[in-house]
């Protein structure tokens, strides 16, 4: 994995310490929403072929919702 972009947050500053460390700025790109994020790595596939990383955090409030919504 060579390209990376996410939402920044405290749980995950050791992560994106490392990243930031070890790979350069046009392959990391943070962003301000989840949306951004995954629309980013879907655009990297789709021109390259090549899968990127996303990393973001979910609420698992927000996520029992929106998977009991699906449910129905």
């Amino acid at each position: 994995m060579d390209y990376f972009c996410g939402v920044p947050d405290s749980l995950l500053k050791d992560f994106c310490a490392y990243v930031t460390s070890v790979t350069p700025k046009s392959r990391h790109v943070i962003t301000s929403n989840e949306g951004q994020a995954i629309a980013l790595a879907a655009g990297y596939h789709m021109a390259t072929g090549r899968a990127g990383v996303v990393y973001l955090q979910v609420s698992t409030e927000m996520y029992t919702s929106e998977m009991h919504a699906l449910s129905l």
